[in-house]
């Protein structure tokens, strides 16, 4: 899926999920997601960065894959932060309304299926 897509996706979901509410970000599909200049995490196909008003999503991702990245990423821009509870919950509205999402974002949870909440450190271990 190319930039201008993911863009136009972008306005989409943005109307459809979050009623327009978003503020405007540039989408760019790139072809490694880094972290402070080296490889991001194994598995990261996707970053959102607030300061900088963009959203990178990697290159190669099916089209499944990379839509299911853009709302993760738009997850992230919509509450204001990482993998929290409120960004949790974010994903679990996304995937309750229908979004198309795809991978371990359709399984999200608040807690571990016991009923304990899920830490963040945990959260992250399992999503890689």
């Amino acid at each position: 899926m190319v930039g201008r897509q993911l863009r136009a996706l972008f306005k989409q979901f943005n109307e459809e999920y979050w009623g327009g509410r978003l503020p405007a970000y540039s989408i760019r599909v790139v072809a490694r997601i880094t972290s402070r200049g080296s490889f991001g995490p194994v598995g990261t196909w996707g970053r959102w960065l607030k300061k900088r008003g963009l959203i990178e999503i990697l290159r190669g991702l099916s089209d499944e894959d990379a839509t299911s990245t853009l709302l993760h990423e738009m997850a992230h821009a919509a509450v204001g932060s990482s993998h929290g509870m409120l960004w949790k919950r974010q994903m679990i509205r996304l995937r309750s309304a229908g979004a198309p999402l795809s991978n371990t974002d359709r399984f999200i949870r608040l807690d571990d299926g016991a009923g304990r909440p899920i830490s963040k450190k945990r959260f992250r271990g399992t999503m890689q």
